[in-house]
């Protein structure tokens, strides 16, 4: 026997180790069963994923060009600046080692739209921590099949 409750979706249901099947009924207040069925929680979650990761690196640009305002400024030393950057680089320096999916290409597609000053493959690269080739490629994959990767 199992229950999964998660407050829009309430399934109960038993599984059969024999015979290998499982009975299960459930209510949900929303669409998050059909949701869960066609995959549509699935773009949902990733999109989410892929924007606070967006918000992250748009923080870490800030944080750098905060940073470099002090250096010009003469708050701190370029001994200062470099120790800072060498000691804490991930937070003053965007690392883009994600190789990007057909489907998080796609989503990103999407959302680009809504975001501001994404112009280019450059950006989209350092938004979503994409490793530029990759993404250079399944772009160039995009443009040559009329908009199907």
């Amino acid at each position: 026997m199992f229950t999964f409750n998660n407050g829009d979706l309430n399934i109960i249901g038993k599984h059969n180790f024999t015979k290998g099947h499982t009975i299960f009924a459930g209510i949900s207040s929303c669409y998050t069963f059909s949701e869960r069925i066609t995959g549509k929680l699935f773009e949902f979650d990733k999109a989410v994923s892929l924007l606070i990761r967006a918000i992250n690196n748009r923080t870490i640009e800030r944080n750098y060009f905060k940073l470099y305002s002090e250096l010009l400024d003469r708050i701190i030393t370029e001994d200062e600046f470099d120790k800072e950057l060498n000691e804490h680089e991930s937070e003053y320096v965007i690392s883009n080692d994600i190789i990007p999916t057909k489907e998080e290409l796609e989503l990103v597609l999407k959302l680009i739209p809504h975001i501001k000053d994404v112009t280019n493959s450059e950006d989209l690269s350092s938004l979503f921590s994409f490793k530029s080739n990759q993404l250079d490629k399944l772009l160039l994959q995009l443009e040559n099949n009329n908009g199907d990767i």
